[in-house]
């Protein structure tokens, strides 16, 4: 039997509901899918997270896979639109932080923006407020105030090799505390990218 057919019978029996049909379709194509999406988002725990809502997605619409003729394409396509999905939340929820860290909000939020924006300016106090003193100074610095290594080592009157450990410290532990929310974990992936320019 060709692959083309193994495939189409995987698909009937996981749209029928068969788990152990479904488990096999999950590793055949996790891999995959993994790369992929790690080369579109460059981040691990995006791509993995994707990999997972994405297969999600087929379980709950399962009925519909008996009409897939290329599930490869099928897939790719859903990845594709989670991917663009979760960009368009990203590039909001950095706007929001963009106005949490200026302390400028703009007039035009609406009350669901403003609830996010509540939200997420309160994690990120929360998170930020457990840190120990000196890591939140300097992440604040860096982050908030916008001061170079340079700048911030000369103010606190430690080494620039200080400085980077304390903000390396604190994103580590940032990213551990906000493990959970996927999206504020990769905003601060954004912001810890660019503590290294």
């Amino acid at each position: 039997m060709d692959s083309a057919a193994t495939q189409d019978i995987l698909l009937a029996k996981v749209a029928a509901g068969d788990e152990g049909a479904f488990r096999e379709l999950f590793d055949r194509h996790r891999n995959k899918l993994y790369a992929y999406m790690l080369r579109l988002s460059n981040e691990r725990v995006v791509a993995e997270d994707i990999v997972q809502e994405v297969f999600l997605k087929i379980w709950i619409g399962r009925e519909q896979l008996a009409g897939i003729r290329n599930f490869d394409a099928y897939l790719f396509t859903i990845a594709r639109n989670h991917a663009f999905n979760l960009s368009k939340q990203i590039i909001y929820r950095k706007a929001l932080l963009c106005e949490i860290t200026s302390g400028q909000p703009q007039s035009d939020i609406s009350t669901e923006n403003d609830v996010d924006y509540k939200n997420l300016q309160s994690l990120l106090a929360r998170e930020l407020s457990k840190l120990p003193p000196q890591q939140r100074k300097i992440f604040t610095l860096s982050r908030f105030e916008g001061l170079s290594n340079e700048d911030i080592a000369r103010e606190q009157s430690i080494a620039v090799g200080t400085v980077k450990k304390h903000l390396s410290l604190a994103t580590q532990t940032l990213k551990a505390a906000l493990k959970d929310n996927m999206q504020t974990m990769v905003i601060l992936g954004i912001m810890v990218r660019n503590i290294w320019q």
